[in-house]
Protein backbone atom coordinates (compact mmCIF):
# COMPACT_ATOMS: atom_id res chain seq x y z
CA UNK A 1 0.00 0.00 0.00
CA UNK A 2 2.55 2.32 0.84
CA UNK A 3 4.05 1.86 -2.57
CA UNK A 4 1.06 1.91 -4.22
CA UNK A 5 -1.10 5.05 -2.69
CA UNK A 6 -0.49 8.87 -2.85
CA UNK A 7 1.94 10.33 -0.66
CA UNK A 8 -0.57 12.30 1.42
CA UNK A 9 -3.18 8.87 1.36
CA UNK A 10 -2.41 8.04 4.86
CA UNK A 11 -2.30 11.63 6.43
CA UNK A 12 -5.57 12.54 4.82
CA UNK A 13 -7.07 8.98 5.47
CA UNK A 14 -6.02 9.80 9.23
CA UNK A 15 -8.05 13.19 8.69
CA UNK A 16 -10.98 11.81 7.29
CA UNK A 17 -11.19 8.72 10.38
CA UNK A 18 -10.95 11.67 12.62
CA UNK A 19 -13.89 13.93 11.09
CA UNK A 20 -15.78 10.70 11.24
CA UNK A 21 -14.56 10.33 15.31
CA UNK A 22 -16.02 13.68 15.44
CA UNK A 23 -19.67 12.70 14.18
CA UNK A 24 -20.11 9.74 15.91
CA UNK A 25 -19.62 11.50 18.89
CA UNK A 26 -22.52 13.88 18.33
CA UNK A 27 -24.22 10.76 16.95
CA UNK A 28 -23.99 9.11 19.79
CA UNK A 29 -24.81 11.82 22.31
CA UNK A 30 -28.07 12.73 20.06
CA UNK A 31 -29.10 8.35 20.11
CA UNK A 32 -28.41 8.25 23.85
CA UNK A 33 -30.68 11.44 24.24
CA UNK A 34 -33.35 10.24 22.25
CA UNK A 35 -32.98 6.69 23.74
CA UNK A 36 -32.91 8.42 27.74
CA UNK A 37 -29.87 6.46 27.83
CA UNK A 38 -27.15 7.54 31.19
CA UNK A 39 -23.72 8.43 30.42
CA UNK A 40 -22.66 5.49 33.09
CA UNK A 41 -23.23 2.80 30.52
CA UNK A 42 -21.41 1.88 27.71
CA UNK A 43 -23.07 2.47 24.06
CA UNK A 44 -22.07 1.92 20.60
CA UNK A 45 -22.78 3.14 17.14
CA UNK A 46 -21.30 1.35 14.55
CA UNK A 47 -21.54 2.02 10.88
CA UNK A 48 -20.89 -1.24 7.71
CA UNK A 49 -20.64 0.44 4.22
CA UNK A 50 -19.09 -1.21 1.20
CA UNK A 51 -20.09 -2.07 -2.02
CA UNK A 52 -19.87 -5.06 -4.66
CA UNK A 53 -18.99 -5.53 -8.12
CA UNK A 54 -19.41 -7.56 -11.21
CA UNK A 55 -16.26 -7.76 -13.22
CA UNK A 56 -17.03 -11.02 -15.50
CA UNK A 57 -17.45 -9.04 -18.72
CA UNK A 58 -14.09 -7.24 -17.98
CA UNK A 59 -16.08 -3.98 -17.24
CA UNK A 60 -16.64 -3.28 -13.77
CA UNK A 61 -20.49 -3.08 -13.06
CA UNK A 62 -22.31 -1.84 -9.74
CA UNK A 63 -23.93 -4.58 -8.65
CA UNK A 64 -25.43 -3.14 -4.79
CA UNK A 65 -24.34 -1.48 -1.84
CA UNK A 66 -24.90 -1.05 1.75
CA UNK A 67 -24.31 1.85 4.16
CA UNK A 68 -26.16 1.16 7.17
CA UNK A 69 -25.73 2.56 11.02
CA UNK A 70 -26.60 0.75 14.23
CA UNK A 71 -26.84 1.65 17.86
CA UNK A 72 -26.99 -1.20 20.29
CA UNK A 73 -27.31 -3.87 17.71
CA UNK A 74 -30.66 -2.41 16.59
CA UNK A 75 -30.39 -0.69 12.98
CA UNK A 76 -31.60 2.65 12.75
CA UNK A 77 -30.89 4.14 9.98
CA UNK A 78 -30.79 1.43 7.10
CA UNK A 79 -29.71 2.72 3.51
CA UNK A 80 -29.98 -0.42 1.16
CA UNK A 81 -29.64 0.17 -2.11
CA UNK A 82 -29.57 -1.06 -5.90
CA UNK A 83 -28.71 0.32 -8.89
CA UNK A 84 -30.93 3.28 -9.75
CA UNK A 85 -32.70 2.44 -6.58
CA UNK A 86 -34.25 4.45 -4.14
CA UNK A 87 -32.35 4.46 -0.58
CA UNK A 88 -34.80 3.18 2.12
CA UNK A 89 -35.51 6.31 4.84
CA UNK A 90 -34.30 6.87 7.77
CA UNK A 91 -36.82 5.67 10.61
CA UNK A 92 -38.69 8.73 12.41
CA UNK A 93 -37.85 9.27 15.93
CA UNK A 94 -37.07 11.85 18.46
CA UNK A 95 -37.14 15.88 17.66
CA UNK A 96 -37.40 16.13 13.55
CA UNK A 97 -40.33 16.64 12.33
CA UNK A 98 -41.12 14.52 9.24
CA UNK A 99 -40.65 17.28 6.79
CA UNK A 100 -37.27 18.01 7.98
CA UNK A 101 -36.60 14.02 8.32
CA UNK A 102 -37.53 13.94 4.51
CA UNK A 103 -34.91 16.31 3.56
CA UNK A 104 -32.25 15.24 5.56
CA UNK A 105 -33.03 11.68 3.70
CA UNK A 106 -32.82 12.54 0.76
CA UNK A 107 -29.45 14.64 1.02
CA UNK A 108 -28.04 11.55 2.63
CA UNK A 109 -29.47 9.13 0.57
CA UNK A 110 -28.16 11.37 -3.02
CA UNK A 111 -24.16 11.40 -0.92
CA UNK A 112 -24.59 7.82 -0.13
CA UNK A 113 -25.58 6.82 -3.82
CA UNK A 114 -23.12 8.54 -5.13
CA UNK A 115 -20.29 7.07 -2.71
CA UNK A 116 -21.92 3.59 -2.56
CA UNK A 117 -21.75 3.59 -6.96
CA UNK A 118 -18.72 5.86 -7.69
CA UNK A 119 -16.11 6.37 -4.91
CA UNK A 120 -16.60 3.20 -2.94
CA UNK A 121 -16.17 1.18 -6.52
CA UNK A 122 -13.01 2.94 -7.13
CA UNK A 123 -11.08 1.96 -4.28
CA UNK A 124 -12.55 -1.53 -4.39
CA UNK A 125 -10.90 -2.07 -7.90
CA UNK A 126 -7.98 -0.44 -6.95
CA UNK A 127 -6.94 -2.77 -3.61
CA UNK A 128 -8.32 -5.61 -5.75
CA UNK A 129 -5.97 -4.85 -8.27
CA UNK A 130 -3.14 -4.28 -5.68
CA UNK A 131 -3.94 -7.78 -4.23
CA UNK A 132 -3.82 -9.21 -7.27
CA UNK A 133 -0.62 -8.07 -8.06
CA UNK A 134 0.98 -9.39 -4.52
CA UNK A 135 -0.98 -12.73 -5.30
CA UNK A 136 0.92 -12.88 -8.44
CA UNK A 137 4.34 -12.47 -6.84
CA UNK A 138 3.21 -15.61 -4.10
CA UNK A 139 4.64 -18.98 -4.42
CA UNK A 140 2.74 -21.90 -4.97
CA UNK A 141 1.71 -23.63 -1.34
CA UNK A 142 3.75 -25.91 0.18
CA UNK A 143 2.61 -29.56 0.18
CA UNK A 144 3.85 -32.28 2.59
CA UNK A 145 2.94 -35.94 2.17
CA UNK A 146 2.68 -38.67 4.96
CA UNK A 147 2.49 -42.31 5.19
CA UNK A 148 1.92 -44.16 8.24
CA UNK A 149 0.29 -47.97 9.09
CA UNK A 150 -3.34 -48.15 10.09
CA UNK A 151 -3.11 -49.32 13.09
CA UNK A 152 -6.66 -51.08 12.72
CA UNK A 153 -5.34 -52.91 9.23
CA UNK A 154 -1.27 -53.58 9.29
CA UNK A 155 -1.53 -54.62 5.56
CA UNK A 156 -3.10 -50.56 4.56
CA UNK A 157 -1.08 -47.48 5.23
CA UNK A 158 -3.30 -44.22 5.99
CA UNK A 159 -1.98 -41.18 3.41
CA UNK A 160 -1.87 -37.88 4.80
CA UNK A 161 -1.80 -34.95 2.54
CA UNK A 162 -1.61 -31.03 3.94
CA UNK A 163 -0.78 -28.08 2.03
CA UNK A 164 -0.35 -24.47 3.31
CA UNK A 165 0.71 -21.16 2.50
CA UNK A 166 -2.27 -20.67 -0.46
CA UNK A 167 -4.84 -17.51 -0.53
CA UNK A 168 -7.71 -18.08 -1.13
CA UNK A 169 -9.00 -20.42 1.28
CA UNK A 170 -10.81 -21.60 -1.24
CA UNK A 171 -9.05 -24.60 -2.69
CA UNK A 172 -9.54 -27.97 -4.16
CA UNK A 173 -7.22 -30.90 -3.35
CA UNK A 174 -7.34 -34.23 -4.74
CA UNK A 175 -4.98 -37.43 -4.56
CA UNK A 176 -3.93 -39.87 -7.09
CA UNK A 177 -2.05 -43.40 -7.16
CA UNK A 178 -0.03 -42.63 -10.42
CA UNK A 179 -2.75 -42.08 -13.11
CA UNK A 180 -6.16 -43.16 -11.09
CA UNK A 181 -7.77 -41.15 -8.86
CA UNK A 182 -8.51 -42.14 -5.40
CA UNK A 183 -12.19 -42.36 -4.66
CA UNK A 184 -13.95 -40.27 -2.48
CA UNK A 185 -15.57 -42.61 -0.23
CA UNK A 186 -12.02 -43.73 0.52
CA UNK A 187 -11.25 -40.12 1.65
CA UNK A 188 -11.36 -37.84 5.02
CA UNK A 189 -10.93 -34.12 5.19
CA UNK A 190 -10.05 -32.07 7.80
CA UNK A 191 -11.25 -29.32 5.52
CA UNK A 192 -9.54 -25.76 5.77
CA UNK A 193 -8.53 -24.44 8.66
Amino acid sequence: MMEKMQEDYWEKGTQSRKSKEQSFKVNVEITMQRMNHNYQDLHVLQWRTGCEIDESNGTVKFLRGISEYSYEDQIFSPSMMKTCAGVAPVQEGGKYTKKQNGIMVAILNQYTKGYLEKECVDWLTKFMEYGKETLRNHSAPDVYTFATKSVRDPKKLILTCMATGFYPKDVEMGLTWFPTSIPEHVLTSSGVR
